[in-house]
């Protein structure tokens, strides 16, 4: 979704036809005739990249050699896309959610040699029954030369809470005290319920 969401903005009127062609070039090239396959699960490619080879490949692909040929692909995808004038930020929250064919597929976009100019931001919470795989999954990518950074983020201090409540309610941090005080007692200063709290009419 959020390629389509790249290629939809990218293809758009307003780009310049210049990187657009640049763009075009470099996909085509280390793509090939892999496009009109990564188009069916990625429509807004078709906008930039036109869709000339019909591909009976997929109908005509195993199942588990589907799983990798898609692997592939996007790999060859991102490191087109993505360069020194184009650095590209993946961001993919709630890994927590991700089965295990979705955190193998990371795996090996953050492990290509190939793609640079991207950095990659990953969330998840610890305390779910699937951070283990999660954290193999890093010790993984560790292992293969990947720089990993880890930031833990912990529950808020009171504080912290008041600031949010106060530029929230346009309110001074003296006067939005005892509320951001029942707000971090009801949370325990969880930014996301902080933030659920003030935005779902809980005040």
């Amino acid at each position: 979704e959020a390629l389509d969401t790249f290629f939809r903005d990218f293809a758009a009127e307003g780009t310049n036809d210049m990187k657009k062609a640049q763009m075009r070039q470099r996909i085509m090239n280390m793509v090939g005739f892999g496009i009109s396959d990564l188009i069916q699960s990625i429509p807004n490619l078709g906008k930039l990249v036109p869709n000339d080879c019909k591909s009976d490949s997929l109908r005509r692909t195993m199942p588990q050699q589907l799983l990798h040929r898609s692997k592939f692909l996007l790999c060859k995808l991102i490191s087109a896309i993505a360069d020194a004038d184009n650095p590209i930020v993946l961001v993919m929250d709630d890994l927590q959610w991700a089965d295990a064919t979705s955190l193998s597929m990371i795996e090996m976009i953050v492990t290509d040699p190939d793609i640079r100019y991207c950095l990659y931001v990953g969330c998840y919470r610890d305390n779910e029954s699937s951070a283990p795989t999660i954290e193999t999954m890093i010790s993984d990518v560790k292992s293969q030369g990947v720089n990993v950074f880890t930031i833990n983020l912990g529950p808020l201090e009171k504080e912290s809470v008041n600031t949010l409540v106060s530029e929230s309610m346009c309110l001074p941090p003296g006067l939005s005290l005892p509320l951001s005080a029942i707000i971090h007692s009801k949370t325990a200063g969880s930014p996301l319920f902080c933030v659920n709290f003030l935005s779902d009419g809980l005040i």
